[in-house]
C-alpha cells in the first residue's frame, strides 16, 4: 500500500540515517580541527625557536614565549633554541606536544 510517494514502512528512514551519520561527521570534524591545531602549534614553536636563536646569536633580548617552554643553549660558534608547546584538548591527554629546535651561528661582536 502506498501513501503519496513514500512506501509504508520506510517513513522516518532519513531521520534514522541522519542520526547514524551525524556523530561520524562531528567526530571527523573534531579530529581534523585537533590535528589542524597541532600543525599550527608546530609552526608557532618553530617560529619562536628560530626567533630566539637569532636574537641570542646577535645579542638581543629573547622574544616573549607566549605560553611555550623555551630553552636556549649557547655554544662557542652557535646558539640552539628549542620551543615546546603543550597542545590543548584530547591531544594533551594523549601526551602530544609541538616541539621545534633551531640553530643560528653567532654573529661576530665589535
Amino acid at each position: 500500500m502506498r501513501s503519496g510517494n513514500v512506501r509504508v514502512g520506510e517513513q522516518g528512514m532519513v531521520s534514522a540515517e541522519l542520526a547514524l551519520a551525524l556523530p561520524t561527521v562531528v567526530v571527523t570534524a573534531l579530529v581534523v580541527l585537533a590535528f589542524g591545531s597541532a600543525g599550527a602549534s608546530g609552526v608557532q614553536a618553530c617560529n619562536l625557536a628560530r626567533a630566539a636563536a637569532r636574537a641570542q646569536a646577535i645579542g638581543q633580548a629573547l622574544p616573549h614565549a607566549g605560553g611555550m617552554e623555551l630553552s636556549v643553549q649557547a655554544g662557542a660558534n652557535s646558539v640552539r633554541a628549542t620551543a615546546v608547546k603543550q597542545l590543548p584538548g584530547p591531544l594533551k591527554a594523549m601526551g602530544v606536544i609541538a616541539k621545534c629546535s633551531a640553530e643560528a651561528p653567532r654573529e661576530p661582536t665589535l
